[in-house]
């Protein structure tokens, strides 16, 4: 329409240019203006020496320009094991910053370390009186958020064998802070052994009283009066509530709702402590300052509904320079042989991530949390992740790869000599690869750099594990259709150069399954047993 020109007449004038194009063998136009292009067999070819060449570096890039970008994932709460509910964004968070490292951008892996508030009171409660037990006094009284984990059993004889009884029949004020502060540095060494069988690493761990003790939530405060952010008002009850007849109180609120929050929410409660949301807003104002253009939190399904108001801090806080994406994992459904998988003694009243791990190894939970989005629940049974069957993605994935390496080991038994530098100097080696099933693989490899700037731009790890699945049943449907048409088999023996050709091919293959593993964190086998 602007160029007040027929569809078919623009066609045609660039039909002429495109068929200029290296690679372009012809261009037809269809229709009313539609255009097909015919890409010429060779520029696929062409692509083999481009992967092999590249290798490791296939599908790298530096489209981050070194920007710094935060992710914080997992952040647990430091009062016992990882258990499994915690698995799915451990893996999730880690592979994303796989991901924006390899096209570019540099990047903090964060674990926000949760040691301050009434959890952790209970916390050294439950420590306390698992260090009385050790001693024969039975006699404290119950109370309903005692953490039962047989963990703090282990770590109370530890304190038991350093201190003897030193710490009996004191007054709370006495050894509230000593337990505490025992128990989080165990047990956040427990979460980062843990988190050690997953080969997850985080680059910085920030503690929450880190934000009391350096007064960040007054800084915070300063910012936003200074940009007339908050502001002395009260807040209507939510409808149904029994509290919906009392007058509201006034209460200090952060202009939430002007950033795309529901409402205004409260940084101060009617007893002039701050609310869990001020220490939050703080603990990103902190990220803003250390210079970070892009933050990526990874947080349980249960925290869905505080998106917006901590989207909202970020955007007043950084006065929306600063992107803040919030991944949701769902539930994860444990089963095994169709029933439910049993919790751990150990634990108390759930799975924990060790466990996990030693039944179905770390490459399984690596590959099978990101099978579906990340929102979407998740069915693992423990039996089939470790079938060797088609049925199971993360096997079928790397028996690819190993099918692959087993081609290798067999040339070396017939006599057959098979170079990747030297046979990729033969310009018309590749040419031999005409086979309808032979092209579609070499597509399918060939978009692979593509393929991880969508998942790195998007911060969607499970777009690699779709193609890798994609690529492996393109792999093995070809191989099966060989072992029946000798004509496309990988290695034949009457024409050596084709079968040089087709394991050209593979090696490229192989190159790609194993940057795609690699990036997620899992192994690429080279023999499967």
């Amino acid at each position: 329409k602007k160029l007040k020109t027929k569809p078919k007449d623009v066609a045609l004038n660039l039909q002429k240019q495109i068929e200029k194009t290296e690679y372009v063998n012809h261009v037809e136009i269809a229709g009313p203006g539609f255009i097909n292009i015919f890409i010429s067999i060779e520029a696929w070819h062409n692509q083999l020496s481009e992967i092999i060449n590249a290798g490791e570096d296939w599908g790298k890039s530096k489209i981050g320009n070194s920007k710094l970008v935060n992710v914080e994932y997992v952040s647990a709460n430091p009062t016992g094991p990882l258990h499994v509910g915690h698995v799915r964004g451990a893996v999730l968070g880690d592979v994303i910053a796989n991901i924006l490292e390899f096209v570019g951008f540099k990047v903090t892996k964060e674990y926000y370390v949760n040691d301050a508030g009434i959890q952790i009171k209970n916390l050294s409660k439950s420590l306390y009186k698992r260090y009385n037990e050790l001693f024969g006094i039975n006699n404290q009284e119950e109370f309903k958020d005692f953490y039962p984990g047989s963990y703090l059993i282990e770590i109370a004889k530890e304190i038991k064998n350093k201190d003897n009884s030193e710490w009996l029949n004191l007054p709370e004020s006495d050894w509230i802070d000593y337990f505490s502060n025992y128990a989080i540095s165990k047990i956040m060494q427990i979460i980062k052994n843990d988190l050690a069988l997953l080969n997850i690493k985080h680059d910085y761990f920030f503690f929450e009283s880190s934000l009391h003790e350096k007064f960040k939530i007054d800084k915070v405060l300063k910012k936003l009066i200074n940009l007339n952010l908050i502001y002395e008002g009260v807040i209507p009850p939510p409808k149904n509530s029994k509290f919906s007849n009392e007058k509201p109180e006034k209460q200090l609120l952060f202009r939430s709702e002007k950033f795309g929050d529901d409402i205004d929410r409260p940084l101060k409660k009617n007893d002039n402590s701050f609310t869990y949301f001020a220490a939050d807003m703080a603990y990103h104002y902190d990220k803003i300052d250390r210079g970070y253009n892009e933050l990526i939190n990874i947080w349980g399904a249960d925290h869905a509904g505080y998106i917006k108001r901590v989207k909202s801090a970020v955007s007043a806080l950084s006065e929306n320079k600063i992107n803040l994406d919030v991944k949701i994992c769902n539930l994860i459904k444990l089963s095994k042989d169709g029933k439910p998988f049993k919790m751990s003694k150990r634990s108390g009243n759930f799975v924990t991530l060790n466990q996990l791990v030693d039944e179905v190894g770390p490459d399984v939970i690596r590959f099978m949390m990101l099978t579906q989005k990340p929102e979407t629940p998740i069915e693992f049974d423990l039996k089939k992740a470790v079938e060797m069957s088609s049925d199971n993605p993360v096997f079928y994935v790397q028996y690819a790869h190993a099918r692959i390496y087993s081609l290798f080991r067999k040339i070396k038994d017939i006599d057959i000599d098979f170079d990747i530098d030297a046979d990729l100097s033969f310009v018309k080696l590749s040419s031999k690869l005409n086979d309808s099933g032979e092209i579609s693989l070499i597509k399918k490899i060939s978009i692979w750099p593509s393929i991880v700037l969508t998942a790195a731009s998007k911060n969607e790890p499970h777009k690699i594990v779709y193609y890798l699945q994609e690529l492996a049943n393109l792999f093995h449907s070809h191989w099966n259709q060989g072992s029946k048409n000798t004509e496309i088999r990988f290695i034949n023996l009457e024409d050596k150069l084709l079968t040089r050709s087709r394991l050209l091919m593979c090696y490229a293959i192989s190159i790609v399954i194993s940057n795609g593993l690699r990036l997620i964190g899992v192994e690429p086998l080279k023999e499967m047993y």
